[in-house]
């Protein structure tokens, strides 16, 4: 069996936390602990990398309802991207080592 007990109730406590924690308890099972840290990491480096890109769409002088709608929705993806960063990395790793 790869699970003992104590890991599944580990992991049944991880199940909701995303798809990032359940990838590095699996790394940090099979004793990858650089890929289990890849793996945490990995939301905060797309939400930088999407946040950089956002950032460098044209801004225009005169906005047009078409271009209304798309920094709508750069608000709106910004807003949710920042939503999912309030979990620090650091959270995650203690979570992990407990």
């Amino acid at each position: 069996c790869l699970l003992d007990n104590e890991r599944v109730r580990l992991y049944a406590k991880l199940v909701d936390k995303g798809y990032a924690v359940r990838f590095a308890f699996a790394a940090l099972l099979f004793g990858d602990p650089s890929e289990a840290l890849f793996w945490l990491q990995l939301p905060h480096f797309l939400y930088l990398l999407t946040k950089k890109s956002l950032d460098k769409l044209p801004h225009m002088t005169a906005l047009s309802s078409s271009s209304s709608s798309v920094l709508d929705h750069r608000e709106t993806t910004t807003t949710n991207l920042e939503a999912h960063s309030e979990n620090p990395l650091s959270q995650n790793l203690m979570k992990l080592k407990t």
